[in-house]
């Protein structure tokens, strides 16, 4: 989907705006400006989450009572969508899709956005559920019904859990174990699917960045038991802590480099790259797979990666047809790395008002 049209107000410091974006958009100004802020809405709008890990009730500007946003949506074959997303504090969000009330799912389905910046080198460093949510957004967007699977497997944990913390017996676990196992299983033969998939992708990407050590991405589960008597010692162990110790919320990806981990053996710099090349990869396969064009939120890029591999991902970017919007200090930094025929608008911002230039 691609952004024709973006309005937002009650934004953090951001003033009131209306903007009409191109394929590549060039947010620039100080820091502090809002430009950031101008990327988390997007975010907010698609995902109904802020990127920097704030409740959507933080987002809200001081002193306003709720924040509002809308979009308009451009499919490839030219057929309009209009987007909205309204929140007051301490309420539930209201949401619709060409007038008509809409769940969160709805639009996150229509609207693919990754934010790839400050932080999302978590994606190697931080929890498995960060890597686990890589895999999910792929699923996501390409399985119809994979939301209805990872809904069903949630209900499933929360119910499990519950008697676990009750300290129930093996007989009244056992509808809960069975279904949690059986999604469970379910939702890791498509993520291994997903993950087969996105290597391909992958393979490529790495080499334009330069990478020349193996990487290597294998899909992890913990070791299911295998006996009756090795379940009732499970349960027990699970029953003290009130929580299942199976399951796809335990899973894991294991991104390791020449044998070892990617966080340890990179360098800063290269852990970002692979970050980048990881992230776009994703967004390639879901429009391989889909058609669907993915909407990049790329805060400071300039200073994120070198200029050499700064180039490759917007070059990666114009190859993929993904709708770009990306923050800089100066905006004669990102002009010479932009492909020539690349459709670019450039923002101004500057004390949370944004005007085109």
């Amino acid at each position: 989907m691609y952004i024709a049209r973006l309005d937002g107000s009650g934004i953090r410091n951001l003033q009131p705006f209306s903007l009409r974006p191109a394929s590549w958009n060039v947010l620039a100004g100080d820091n502090g400006s809002g430009k950031s802020s101008l990327l988390e809405a997007l975010h907010v709008l698609a995902t109904g989450k802020s990127f920097r890990g704030a409740r959507v009730d933080g987002v809200i500007q001081h002193g306003a009572d709720g924040l509002t946003l809308f979009a308009q949506g451009l499919e490839p074959e030219g057929r309009e969508h209009r987007y909205g997303y309204g929140k007051l504090r301490a309420q539930e969000p209201e949401i619709r899709i060409d007038g008509e009330a809409a769940s969160l799912g709805d639009i996150a389905a229509a609207l693919p956005v990754r934010f790839i910046g400050p932080g999302s080198e978590e994606l190697l460093e931080g929890e498995p559920a960060i890597r686990r949510g890589f895999l999910d957004w792929i699923l996501f967007h390409v399985e119809q019904d994979y939301l209805t699977l990872w809904r069903r497997a949630n209900r499933a944990l929360a119910q499990r859990n519950a008697l676990l913390k009750q300290r129930a017996s093996p007989a009244a676990l056992q509808v809960w174990t069975r279904e949690l196992a059986e999604v469970s299983a379910h939702i890791a033969d498509l993520r291994r699917a997903a993950l087969v998939e996105l290597k391909i992708v992958l393979s490529p990407l790495l080499a334009r960045f330069a990478f020349t050590e193996s990487i290597d991405i294998q899909y992890a589960r913990p070791t299911m038991p295998e006996s009756d008597a090795d379940w009732l010692e499970l349960e027990a162990r699970e029953r003290d802590l009130g929580y299942s110790l199976f399951g796809f919320q335990r899973d894991d990806l294991r991104i390791r480099v020449s044998g070892g981990m990617a966080r340890d053996i990179l360098s800063r710099g290269q852990r970002k790259a692979l970050v980048y090349a990881l992230l776009l990869a994703e967004a390639a396969l879901v429009r391989e797979k889909t058609g669907k064009i993915s909407v990049l939120l790329l805060d400071d890029l300039c200073s994120e990666l070198d200029k050499n591999n700064a180039a490759q991902v917007l070059a990666l970017v114009l190859e993929t047809g993904m709708q770009a919007f990306i923050t800089v200090l100066n905006p004669a930094d990102l002009e010479e790395l932009l492909p020539a025929s690349a459709a670019r608008q450039l923002f101004h911002v500057e004390h949370g008002r944004v005007w085109p230039a």
